[in-house]
């Protein structure tokens, strides 16, 4: 099984992509993980349209290593998912993905209109030469 992942992979994404890396169930490929695994508590506010979070703990990976990257970490720091394969997208690619992802999420339900991120065989990510690719 191969995993991708990108800067943009966050929370349970990233647990789940450690956990299969940690017990050796994947593959991971793509771009060192964003970090983000703090456990959040949603608060309700006495003022109306007002709430906050409340930051009780972070993500922990099967093999005991820290998932959540904490302020003034380092990129050699021990925080998120390192893929065993690095596969680069260029920044013009990331940011088309990210229009493309938000465009997709935003989507009314009711709405037929085709979007690219529709056919998944047409997701450049999967069709883009990269080293990941060789073998599987």
């Amino acid at each position: 099984m191969v995993v991708l992942v990108n800067g943009e992979t966050l929370g349970g994404a990233e647990l789940i992509a450690a956990a299969l890396q940690d017990h050796k169930r994947a593959t991971v490929c793509g771009q060192r993980t964003l970090g983000k695994a703090s456990v959040q508590i949603p608060l309700a506010l006495p003022v109306p349209g007002v709430g906050m979070k409340l930051t009780s703990g972070t993500f922990i990976r099967p093999s005991g290593k820290n998932l959540h990257r904490k302020p003034g970490s380092q990129s050699e720091d021990d925080w998120g998912v390192r893929p065993e394969v690095d596969c680069r997208v260029s920044p013009e690619l990331s940011k088309r993905l990210k229009q493309q992802w938000q465009e997709f999420s935003l989507r009314p339900s009711s709405s037929n209109k085709r979007l690219a991120l529709d056919d998944p065989t047409a997701d450049p990510q999967r069709v883009a030469p990269c080293a990941c690719w060789i073998g599987w």
